[in-house]
């Protein structure tokens, strides 16, 4: 099968880029005087699906983990510590056409694709706030397999619960580590 015949999908955070947002929470509680293991709870049970999902936004996020603080410095101070991640040397190796799938937010995101120069670089990009589906959400895989028509698929991401259920949906599903392997193969 040709490269024009399958694409490759790729989750964004743990994939192309690092993902510091919880360091980054234990850091700011810290500096607030809060415990980290509280904050990262409020973070992962009551407010990251909900601003996945665009649902609330970035102030009310940052205020509702942090009140009191400026929004504004701390959604910079995060995107400051955004690095390449373990696929992102590695991106002009893959031939197929590249797509993202993440969950996250697309103001965020797409800044980032730029000053990474990665903008022109996907085909396609899916964020869960602009297709309402936040990963392991079956839904939200189906929407890209939807759009690959006949394309064949294969899916990459850190986590192994997106894998998982990405393997139900996707022709292929694989971890980084595995990915990493079939590129440089």
């Amino acid at each position: 099968m040709s490269p024009a015949e399958r694409i490759v999908v790729l989750d964004v955070h743990g994939v192309i880029f690092t993902n510091p947002l919880a360091a980054y929470l234990a850091e700011l509680a810290q500096r607030h005087g809060r415990e980290g293991a509280e904050v990262l709870d409020a973070w992962t049970s009551r407010l990251r699906r909900a601003f996945w999902l665009g649902h609330i936004d970035v102030p009310e996020m940052w205020r509702t983990l942090f009140p009191g603080a400026d929004p504004e410095a701390l959604t910079h101070g995060l995107e400051h510590r955004y690095a390449e991640g373990p696929l992102f040397s590695l991106l002009h190796e893959i031939t197929e056409p590249l797509w993202l799938l993440s969950n996250h937010r697309t103001e965020w995101l797409m800044p980032r694709l730029e000053r990474f120069g990665l903008s022109d670089r996907f085909e396609r990009i899916y964020v869960s706030d602009a297709i309402g589906f936040v990963k392991p959400d079956a839904r939200a895989f189906r929407i890209a397999r939807a759009a690959a028509g006949s394309r064949e698929v294969t899916y990459v991401d850190d986590k192994p619960e997106n894998v998982a259920v990405a393997a139900d949906v996707f022709e292929t599903a694989l971890t980084v580590p595995e990915a990493i392997e079939r590129i440089r193969a």
